[in-house]
């Protein structure tokens, strides 16, 4: 079975700190443009897979609630019955 690579494995090949390697793995500032891609190929080189990486969602959801007093929901004649159909028109075509 092959040995796992480590941040530490691409931070010694490229004589670079383990933070270093770390920044440009996740994409965080600190780390010129050039060193990220060096680091990004070797990484892939070498195999590197992100054991803490999260899967990346789909699309990102929102919650939206929209709170008013019974009494001044009408269907079809409220102000805010039709505030609502609005926002969820909107929110269809996003």
């Amino acid at each position: 079975m092959a040995k796992a690579v480590r941040m530490s494995d691409i931070a010694e090949r490229l004589h670079v700190s383990i933070v270093t390697v770390s920044k440009a793995l996740a994409g965080k500032d600190g780390v010129s443009e050039e060193l990220r891609q060096e680091i990004l190929q070797l990484a892939e080189e070498m195999g590197y897979k992100n054991k803490k990486a999260k899967p990346v969602a789909a699309a990102k959801t929102y919650t939206l609630g929209i709170v008013t007093s019974y009494r001044y929901i009408e269907k079809g004649q409220s102000f805010y019955w039709s505030l609502y159909e609005r926002i969820l028109f909107y929110l269809a075509q996003t």
